[in-house]
């Protein structure tokens, strides 16, 4: 076949890592962090929630261990922002998801959002969570990807979860017991302290 001349397209700018593929299934996961999608994202605005796997189910406990994900929460679109909630929720964090809610806080510039996705990264990065990891249709194939997260305090419940089916919608054997601990979220209060003005 000749040579068929071609140009270059922002896909070859996707210079992150890819993500890691492992079994269905429920795993214990570490935030590494949160970031702002780009500036120039022709998407829907948003934070990648990116983690690390730590444990695996007590069936395969090294199953996926250091493995890397990003799970994407939406935030630029209106009742489309339960997904930052849960993440949020899932890392402890509900009472500043609580505050975001209730200041129904406006967030005008690009560097005010990157301002703020940094507080919130911080907040979460070294905080533990379950994931429900299950495969996702991709354009060439399906990769891992996160369809549930829950509070740590899960864990002890979730890591003997079975994984019935295959897909993008598991059902677990277990039913998920609520964190009863009670114990106030602390760190709320300061949320926006150190973000510019324009940003409030």
């Amino acid at each position: 076949m000749p040579f068929t001349g071609f140009s270059f397209d922002d896909s070859v700018g996707r210079t992150e890592a890819g993500r890691a593929r492992v079994p269905e299934g429920y795993y214990l996961i570490e935030c590494e962090g949160l970031e702002p999608t780009a500036a120039d994202y022709d998407k829907t605005v948003g934070i990648w929630n990116k983690v690390r796997i730590v444990q695996g189910p007590d069936s395969a406990p090294g199953l996926g261990v250091g493995g890397r994900l990003r799970d994407f929460n939406s935030v630029g679109r209106v009742d489309a922002q339960f997904g930052l909630g849960q993440t949020l929720g899932a890392y402890g964090l509900e009472a500043v998801a609580k505050q975001l809610a209730q200041q129904k806080l406006n967030v005008p510039t690009y560097e005010a959002f990157a301002n703020l996705t940094a507080q919130l990264s911080r907040r979460a990065a070294g905080k533990r969570a379950v994931a429900l990891i299950a495969d996702q249709p991709g354009q060439t194939r399906p990769f891992s990807g996160i369809e549930q997260l829950f509070p740590e305090a899960d864990w002890a419940t979730y890591r003997q979860a079975q994984v019935l089916g295959q897909g993008t919608s598991p059902t677990a054997t277990t039913q998920r017991t609520d964190n009863a601990s009670g114990s106030p979220i602390q760190g709320a209060a300061d949320l926006f302290a150190d973000l510019n003005d324009e940003a409030v």
